[in-house]
């Protein structure tokens, strides 16, 4: 600031008789100072924190003593954004897979029989923190949590199916059995040719002597007797 002034203007006059001097104080003229000002930094705060699933602002005020120069600080929280941190929990199903199985108590072309499975679920929770300076949300994605499905299958009929067959001389046994494709459920045939009966189908020969007739015709060539 600068400083100011007072003025005193004293005038004299003579005391006649003696000659001593008679003082006259005039009136202060005051120039008054300006004051020095000191400039405490003290801007407001603001602080973005997360409180529960919310964002809550909080600023700092602070009140300068105009003679000391000693802050006092406020605080003030306000809702920033209503359930603006609240964690998020994403479930995405996991269908069952289907597989195949062979039935071997049943023949082929039967009615399949179907078990149905469980589906499953793949929960990811991503939880949040708050940027103290904008408010802004930092995202932090959870590690998934599998809960497998468990798969439905069918049940594919697809007994043996067994021949017997005359080859030759011999009686044999065809076998057929299938393959049933997990993915699929299709039928792959396999054949398996065993001798059942080594000659079993051979032919028989028998042969019966036929003994001869007796048959009489006359001889007129001759007499009787």
């Amino acid at each position: 600031g600068t400083p100011g002034t007072r003025t005193v203007t004293t005038t004299y006059t003579v005391n006649p008789t003696d000659g001593n001097l008679i003082p006259h104080e005039g009136k202060p003229v005051i120039k008054p100072s300006t004051p020095t000002v000191v400039k405490v930094p003290a801007k407001d705060e603001v602080e973005y924190l997360k409180e529960g699933d919310d964002v809550v602002k909080k600023t700092t005020t602070y009140a300068v003593n105009v003679s000391t120069g000693a802050l006092t600080p406020t605080e003030k929280n306000e809702v920033f954004k209503k359930d603006g941190a609240k964690s998020k929990v994403v479930v995405t199903p996991i269908h069952p897979s289907v597989r195949y199985e062979k039935d071997a108590t049943k023949a082929k072309g039967e009615a399949k029989i179907t078990v149905a499975g469980t589906p499953g679920t793949r929960t990811v929770t991503t939880t949040y923190t708050v940027n103290s300076t904008d408010g802004n949300l930092i995202p932090h994605e959870g590690k998934p949590v599998i809960k497998p499905s468990t798969p439905t299958v069918v049940r594919v009929p697809a007994k043996d199916e067994v021949e017997y067959l005359k080859e030759g001389d011999d009686v044999v046994k065809k076998t057929t059995t299938y393959a049933v494709n997990v993915s699929t459920g299709a039928l792959t045939p396999t054949e398996k040719n065993e001798v059942f009966k080594k000659d079993g189908a051979k032919s028989k020969v028998v042969v019966t002597p036929i003994e001869p007739s007796i048959r009489y015709e006359k001889d007129a060539t001759k007499a009787k007797g």
